[in-house]
């Protein structure tokens, strides 16, 4: 009984070590090495750790990446890859990209149980997508998936936003929805282990607008391809438009001409133009933080039916700090609708939440203050340069609830890193 309660202990201990949670601490504005130690709060993470990304910054990767429990990058964060892979090889990860991932040469996620969502911009040379319906990519509105090669799906592909594939989409047993546009002049789709492969709710058109291209499907036009259907692909015949039209020579409700905002005294100025509209009831803007929960801001009544280019706008009087993610919904008549990838703005402000910490360097005690901070009902770390946890090693002589003074006298000379839920700050040690 006492081996096996050891045996239980530490199995326990050891799962526990596996998922540390990591975030970014390098300094916000500076750009940084993934493998340097003291740019994380936990040292260099590993493929089971849970990863945060919060900086305006670009962050250098120069080898595989391999993320197996979470990871999140907030918008303002560049990560470059450099042409290196990045791997989901575990059931159960959860990938959230609100910055730019670029440079990627392979993102493979041929697994099941996986979600990978997308508010920003991912680019890679090649894309391997799930490996069931279980395997879930979701590229919201603000949402672009760049793919220089293939774009290769065996999973969920819920696009809102815009995906671009400069040589192939493959969709082999895999099933895309969701709304979006997708951008490539070629389409292969078969069914794959009897999983299907679905086709819903998407416009598809080339880089040039189909006005000197076009899309084929597994090597014909549109309409040939459906009208024989390979076994088990199944292409939605009212909502896939492709170049303007579904299989059923119905044109688009709404051919956008363009869509932009631009700041102006304080507010944001919102413009669309539309070059064609049919059965067009009415639109519907709506405003995000983050690109993935949406408000409503403003009702714009349609033109109903019109072949020439009209012109809308609106006025955003009381616009989000920092970034703001605005996307436009149209809604027909007959009560369909169609998002349009989102367009982003920021408003930058002047921030006085400031951790500052003094004197600089200290010798045996040193004091940080914060506007905002309350140090009487938050907890602190310290780190050293190399990302060691040194808290233990540093006691509050004082503290009050925008101050707190640290007794620092058993730390080594060094730089070291104070940080709390919110905010961070370097001091030296002399």
């Amino acid at each position: 009984m006492k081996a096996y309660f050891t045996l239980l202990l530490f199995f326990i201990s050891t799962y526990f070590c596996l998922a540390a949670d990591i975030t970014w601490v390098g300094a916000d504005g500076v750009d940084g090495d993934w493998n340097t130690a003291s740019n994380w709060d936990g040292g260099v993470p590993n493929s089971t750790d849970n990863i945060t990304i919060d900086c305006n910054c670009t962050i250098n990767v120069t080898a595989d990446l391999t993320i197996n429990s979470y990871l999140k990058v907030k918008s303002g964060t560049t990560i470059t890859m450099n042409g290196n892979k990045l791997l989901i090889t575990s059931e159960g990860t959860e990938f959230r990209n609100g910055g730019v991932i670029t440079g990627i040469g392979e993102f493979k996620s041929d697994v099941s149980n996986i979600d990978i969502y997308n508010f920003g911009e991912i680019s890679a040379t090649r894309i391997h997508g799930g490996k069931d319906q279980t395997s879930i990519i979701t590229n919201w509105p603000a949402g672009v998936i760049k793919v220089s090669g293939e774009f290769h799906l065996d999973g969920l592909l819920r696009n809102y936003g815009l995906v671009e594939v400069d040589t192939k989409m493959k969709i082999h047993g895999g099933y895309v929805k969701g709304g979006g546009t997708i951008q490539t002049e070629t389409f292969d789709m078969s069914d794959e282990d009897s999983r299907g492969a679905t086709l819903a709710n998407q416009v598809i058109t080339t880089s040039d607008g189909c006005s000197g291209s076009s899309v084929t499907f597994n090597g014909e036009s549109f309409e040939d391809f459906n009208n024989s259907l390979p076994a088990g692909v199944t292409v939605n015949q009212d909502n896939v438009y492709v170049c303007g039209f579904n299989n059923n020579d119905v044109a688009l409700p709404i051919e956008l001409h363009s869509f932009s905002v631009r700041k102006n005294d304080g507010q944001v100025i919102i413009e669309w133009v539309t070059a064609s509209e049919e059965n067009n009831s009415h639109f519907i803007m709506e405003r995000s933080s983050e690109g993935h929960f949406w408000n409503k801001i403003a009702r714009v009544e349609g033109a109903g039916n019109s072949n020439v280019n009209l012109k809308y706008s609106i006025i955003d009087e009381k616009p989000l700090k920092g970034v703001s993610y605005y996307r436009l919904l149209q809604v027909d008549f007959d009560r369909n609708f169609e998002y349009f990838s989102a367009v982003t703005v920021t408003r930058e402000t002047t921030n006085t939440l400031v951790l500052k910490a003094y004197p600089v360097p200290a010798d045996n005690s040193i004091q940080l203050h914060s506007s905002e901070i309350d140090f009487t009902k938050n907890i602190f770390q310290v780190f050293s340069a190399t990302g060691h946890d040194v808290t233990d090693l540093v006691t509050p002589s004082s503290k009050e609830n925008s101050e707190i003074t640290l007794n620092i006298s058993s730390l080594k000379q060094g730089v070291y890193i104070f940080k709390t839920r919110t905010q961070m700050v370097r001091f030296h040690k002399m």
